[in-house]
């Protein structure tokens, strides 16, 4: 696919991405069929090019059945991969058909954002999922802005990814989750130092996970006890296994069943539409008609699989 360059507009108040002039080999659809017969979502392979890593970091995105078939904006689940795992771990850990069989099953549709890029040191992935990603997704894909249609989660290092991003922006997601989560790492900032700092949020569930046999369940299970103790709503189960992709895969049905099902609707949910100048300084909340062109169909995503 033709790589589209996203430049951060120099105003505070939001990235808007501007589309690199090769993107115009794919023009959006005119109108899209409205007739679908489709029973099973794909996974597509794009690319944000970040200011944060100062490069292009590759992304998988699952749509689901129909998605150019005039639906809705769609509620969203960012999921992270671990260490050493880039955007294609969760498509190996079953996620589109665990997607497919819950939509097939009369659940709504909704997409899932599975970024990739190496989770360095001298790198905020925080940064590039707040700077980055959210607005690429909001712009891009017909994804819904509000926080009741937005979840994250991540196993092992993705856990600790998506728990740090979570808990410092809790106005932003409705849940997130930690499966076989890294929590300390020594840092202050690190969630489980987080967890000890954190006030009662309404709006953000901590949802936590670890096998039996894995080295990171006692930590979980501690970082589950003190959100508890300062009144977040945390869950932490367990059941058998390691720290491996045949514990998560085990699972991915329950985890994506789980941030499903806590989408609210859009209109009743009674949150507001994410403000982007809550940390960007902005002078005003950011809506989707903001960006430099409509969602575009599937055809022009990129490739499919």
């Amino acid at each position: 696919m033709a790589v589209r360059r996203w430049f951060p507009r120099l105003a505070l108040a939001l990235v808007i991405l501007l589309p690199h002039p090769s993107a115009a080999v794919h023009p959006p659809a005119a109108q899209a069929d409205r007739t679908c017969d489709e029973s099973t979502g794909q996974i597509v392979q794009d690319s944000v090019d970040s200011s944060v890593y100062q490069g292009i970091v590759p992304i998988a995105v699952y749509l689901p059945p129909c998605y150019d078939v005039d639906l809705p904006r769609l509620p969203v689940m960012y999921l992270l991969h671990g260490g050493g795992g880039n955007q294609d771990e969760w498509a190996g850990l079953d996620l589109a058909s665990a997607a497919d069989a819950l939509i097939a099953s009369g659940t709504p549709p909704f997409m899932a954002v599975m970024p990739g890029g190496e989770y360095l040191v001298a790198v905020s992935y925080e940064d590039f999922i707040m700077r980055d990603l959210l607005p690429y997704i909001a712009c891009r894909y017909r994804a819904r802005t509000d926080t009741s249609g937005r979840t994250i989660g991540g196993v092992s290092l993705g856990g600790y990814w998506a728990l740090r991003t979570a808990l410092d922006h809790p106005n932003l997601f409705v849940v997130v989750g930690g499966h076989s989560p890294v929590v300390d790492r020594g840092s202050t900032d690190d969630p489980i130092g987080q967890a000890s700092r954190t006030s009662p949020r309404d709006q953000l569930t901590v949802r936590l996970d670890a096998g039996t046999e894995d080295s990171l369940y006692s930590d979980t299970a501690l970082m589950a006890r003190i959100l508890q103790q300062h009144g977040v709503s945390a869950t932490f189960t367990s059941s058998p296994g390691g720290h491996d992709d045949a514990y998560w895969r085990a699972h991915t049905a329950e985890y994506v069943r789980g941030y499903v099902s806590s989408f609210g609707q859009s209109a009743q949910s009674g949150i507001q539409q994410l403000a982007w100048s809550a940390w960007a300084g902005g002078q005003g909340p950011w809506q989707p008609d903001q960006c430099p062109m409509q969602p575009w169909p599937v055809s022009a995503l990129g490739s499919a699989r």
